[in-house]
């Protein structure tokens, strides 16, 4: 009898829902390769109707989920808060802690009412000033908000999993004894409580998104000698999580190279988040498209916009030298659900329809290409993985057509 080889380590991809056509996009890339996606909404993306919405789509909470449910009939997309706690929703930094728990609370049971089966808990931040929490603050916080949240999917007759830790802040910067330490109370605290083990523990493992790079060390190490650096803490989370059975969850993937990310399923990194990377390849293929098409003006009010919007700030180093040109594709995604923005596509893809061109075709295009890097180099699709799922699309859209 032929040994069977067994299947390589995969690295589970989460993807943020950036825009309609990333959303879409994630959707089509699961159906067509039959594997699971993740789907991370942060509260500033996707936020209940009670807090008001998103950034996103206008999206609410429940309007999200409904839209997900409806193009997704087999289940292969997963439901998950990213961020979720105390001072992460839009326009909550003056709140004092009562009232940002409060809202947090709000957010989480709306997640768990609408299906969400991942719930991020990360009470990092603080009001306005005071900087992120302090290990004893950030334990605290997150025993109280599983505590809560375990008991508001009991009552709903829900399954929720939970995803502990965060890459940010002073715990971001822990090293290995202490976030096993940490871990290791908070699972005991579970086994106590009669609450679930969480599933995912959030670790900072050498990355960090800047502008339109990964400023982390990690792409570094690789460029450098092909390997992690001796004594680094990795191993050592990898082994910790392997040893307590919890999955080590990598924030801020975007960007890498291909080399450090076929890397991650030999290093033991089991699930990776990424997200503005894929509303930066829909923005920079909008411009692109209209540039090329002789609509460079409309290209450089949309880029005006999205400039004016600020929104790229928060992404800027110190000392940038990013041109407007630059900024002005980071905040891209932020505008796209924008009366003005949606007046403008609208205007773009009439333009271009009379061109022969189908705008959201050439945008979700684009964003397949990216997506179906991670995938690649998450051993999430291989060369005849790929070729069945392109069979699969085919005989699709010709029975669609």
């Amino acid at each position: 009898m032929r040994s069977v080889s067994p299947a390589p380590r995969a690295t589970e991809l989460c993807i943020g829902p950036m825009s309609v056509n990333v959303t879409r996009t994630a959707i089509a890339l699961a159906y067509q390769y039959n594997i699971p996606i993740t789907l991370i909404a942060s509260r500033r993306q996707v936020e209940c109707a009670a807090l008001g919405r998103g950034y996103v789509n206008n999206w609410t909470t429940e309007a999200f989920a409904e839209f997900i449910r409806g193009l997704d009939p087999r289940g292969l997309v997963r439901l998950a808060r990213d961020h979720g706690g105390p001072w992460q929703g839009e326009g909550e930094e003056q709140l004092n802690e009562s009232e940002a728990m409060t809202r947090a609370l709000e957010s989480y049971h709306a997640d768990i009412l609408s299906g969400f089966t991942l719930l991020h808990i990360d009470p990092n931040k603080n009001p306005v000033g005071q900087g992120g929490a302090d290990l004893q603050t950030f334990t605290h916080r997150t025993k109280e908000l599983l505590t809560a949240c375990h008991g508001m999917a009991v009552a709903a007759g829900k399954k929720v999993s939970f995803e502990i830790g965060t890459d940010e802040g002073l715990i971001g910067a822990l090293p290995p004894e202490q976030t096993e330490t940490f871990i290791l109370e908070i699972m005991e605290f579970c086994r106590a409580a009669n609450i679930p083990a969480p599933e995912y523990a959030v670790m900072q493992t050498g990355t960090k998104v800047m502008e339109r790079q990964n400023v982390g060390p990690m792409d570094g190490w690789i460029a450098r000698a092909h390997r992690l650096p001796p004594g680094h803490a990795l191993p050592q989370f990898v082994a910790l999580c392997q040893r307590n059975g919890i999955k080590l969850k990598q924030h801020n993937t975007d960007y890498l190279s291909d080399k450090a990310l076929a890397m991650h399923p030999e290093w033991g990194i089991d699930a990776a988040n990424v997200a503005p990377e894929f509303g930066v390849i829909e923005t920079t293929a909008l411009v692109d498209v209209l540039e090329h098409n002789g609509a460079g003006a409309l290209a450089a009010e949309i880029l005006d916009i999205a400039h004016e919007s600020g929104k790229w700030h928060k992404w800027m180093m110190q000392g940038s030298a990013a041109d407007d040109m630059e900024k002005s594709i980071i905040a891209g995604h932020y505008i796209f659900s924008t009366p003005k923005f949606l007046e403008m596509k609208t205007a773009a893809a009439r333009y271009l329809a009379d061109r022969g061109i189908d705008l959201d075709e050439v945008l979700c295009a684009a964003i397949r290409r990216g997506m179906e890097r991670y995938l690649h180099a998450f051993n999430l699709i291989g060369q005849a993985h790929e070729n069945m799922g392109n069979v699969r699309e085919s005989l699709w859209m010709a029975s669609a057509s």
